[in-house]
């Protein structure tokens, strides 16, 4: 979810807030941080903080706000394409309140034809780390929401100074770390337990 729509559009405040605190057991939700920025979302807060609903990730261990991070670079490793340089997207809303950060500009399919066009913004690093939360809960039904965040900010890629800042967070979200970590704990949490998420070993 993004946007304020969500609390005026057929809803209140006060029923998403119900939605989020009665949720923590079964659910997460990943915030797109908004595009304030830009040339059409523009917000003249968006260096201090993110936008609309995504606040809620202060209030709530299982909610994420996500913003945009878009390689700089390019280079071939094993005959695949990655990034070889990465920044915030300079429209990204970023702030005390970020969670995480996720790529944009990725591939997008948009035809039943298979036409491609490259899908961007905070609008498309939130599902990116959406889809890494559902393999990593796929890995571990028993976490709950907190936990799930958790595992994905301990385990995240740090990319400022050490721990959190307030440009790109707790850092780019890592789908592998983060499945090993789910993975780890569901086999044997006490033992998994000795390790914080950025020192576990299996």
């Amino acid at each position: 979810v993004q946007g304020e729509g969500w609390w005026t559009n057929g809803g209140t405040v006060a029923q998403m807030n119900n939605l989020f605190d009665s949720s923590g057991d079964f659910g997460f939700f990943s915030i797109a941080a908004g595009n304030g920025g830009g040339s059409n979302f523009q917000d003249p807060n968006y260096l201090n903080s993110v936008s609309g609903i995504a606040k809620a990730s202060s209030r709530y261990d299982n909610v994420a706000s996500v913003g945009a991070l878009r390689a700089t670079s390019f280079e071939f490793e094993s005959g695949h394409l990655n990034a070889g340089g990465t920044e915030l997207a300079s429209y990204s809303n970023r702030g005390k309140n970020l969670t995480l950060v996720a790529p944009t500009n990725s591939d997008s399919i948009i035809n039943s034809g298979g036409g491609v066009r490259s899908f961007g913004g905070t609008s498309c690093a939130n599902p990116n780390l959406a889809g890494v939360a559902a393999l990593v809960w796929s890995e571990n039904s028993n976490l709950d929401g907190g936990e799930l965040r958790e595992i994905m900010i301990g385990s995240a890629m740090d990319l400022g100074p050490g721990g959190f800042d307030n440009t790109t967070g707790f850092g780019l979200v890592n789908a592998e770390g983060a499945t090993r970590r789910a993975h780890a704990l569901d086999q044997n949490a006490e033992l998994a337990s000795f390790w914080t998420n950025q020192e576990f070993l299996a």
